[in-house]
């Protein structure tokens, strides 16, 4: 028995293996001209995968193989110095050939050769258009302040016209982070925008049935508690066979 459980094991990890295909990832950045280093990151189903490489007259390249499309990075920094976010690219590897392309700042570049990037791309512009947040943190400033007012006189009831906030000397200054601590109405009024942002997300899964991003963005709803089981379930019902039975939705479903 424990021989026909090993034979099994080694035929599951033989078909995996099995499902690798090779992917080659290009890329030029006239910007950087001196010497800089590139790097490469993705998490393989055998784990995370990391890879350098020295760039010549602005150019880097990559090769390995995957076994499917998978979210990844690929940071640029000048040896000894640290990368900023103008210098790191977020996208899909997956098989086949990828090109990346800028003539300046490396974020903003060109990547041709992935259709899931496309697919990437397109999501991130609908996330940043409608105000979508992976959690309930906000970023609100509040000030506290002491009026000095003069012996037998009253505090003024309005701040003066053209300031937005009473005058004095200033005791504490804090960034609000809890939606909780807002008032009321303002908690309200973010809550109703993202709700909205998450209906237009969970929107464009729907529209993309096929697309490894709609797999991983279901994922990342379930995580952050944007959206109830019975939702998950729908969109994960919704999706591509070929998706549910690709070695991430094999996991996902173990979950």
């Amino acid at each position: 028995m424990k021989n026909c459980i090993t034979f099994g094991l080694l035929v599951c990890t033989l078909n995996l293996i099995a499902q690798e295909k090779d992917y080659f990832i290009s890329g030029t950045v006239k910007k950087y001209t001196s010497p800089h280093m590139a790097y490469l990151q993705y998490m393989g189903f055998k784990g995370s995968v990391t890879d350098s490489v020295a760039m010549e007259n602005g150019s880097f390249s990559f090769s390995g193989k995957i076994d499917e499309p998978r979210p990844a990075s690929i940071v640029i920094r000048e040896r000894g110095k640290k990368g900023t976010l103008q210098d790191i690219v977020q996208f899909f590897i997956e098989p086949g050939t990828l090109i990346f392309t800028s003539k300046s700042i490396f974020s903003n570049a060109v990547i041709t050769g992935s259709p899931e990037t496309t697919d990437k791309i397109k999501l991130d512009k609908l996330i940043k258009s409608s105000g979508y947040s992976a959690n309930e943190n906000v970023s609100a400033k509040t000030e506290t302040r002491i009026i000095t007012v003069p012996a037998g006189q009253s505090p003024p009831s309005m701040p003066p016209s053209g300031n937005s906030r009473m005058p004095g000397t200033l005791v504490s200054k804090r960034t609000i982070t809890d939606i909780n601590e807002l008032p009321f109405g303002m908690q309200t009024a973010i809550r109703a925008m993202r709700e909205e942002a998450t209906a237009k997300v969970v929107q464009f899964i729907i529209d993309h049935p096929k697309s490894f991003v709609s797999i991983y963005t279901i994922e990342e709803l379930r995580a952050a508690k944007k959206i109830t089981y019975l939702e998950y379930l729908s969109l994960m019902k919704g999706l591509d066979p070929s998706l549910v039975l690709s070695n991430y939705g094999k996991l996902m479903a173990g979950k």
